[in-house]
């Protein structure tokens, strides 16, 4: 699942997901990093999680957030999400 790329998730409805709504999440190493995702036309509505999410895009990796380039939403209706933007790239720390 890591070595995903040029994806399009398009007229999709996505609801009552107990973590995040939907993800693009990179792990080490950053050469196999996501990249070129796109969200468009969709519904992200209604997390049941603690912490609710619509869209989760980074990696627990500095260097390969640094590779996860090209991720793109629009058209799409973030409904009823705690955290209503995108997310997740960690910092160098």
């Amino acid at each position: 699942w890591n070595k995903s790329y040029n994806c399009i998730f398009d007229h999709l409805t996505l609801m009552w997901a107990l973590d995040e709504t939907a993800c693009a999440w990179g792990a080490a190493p950053a050469t196999t990093a996501p990249h070129d995702i796109t969200w468009s036309w969709s519904i992200l509505a209604e997390p049941l999680s603690v912490h609710p999410t619509a869209l989760l895009t980074g990696s627990g990796d500095w260097n390969t957030s640094q590779h996860m380039t090209n991720t793109d939403m629009h058209h799409c209706l973030d409904s009823m999400a705690g955290d209503e933007s995108e997310s997740g790239v960690c910092s160098p720390e």
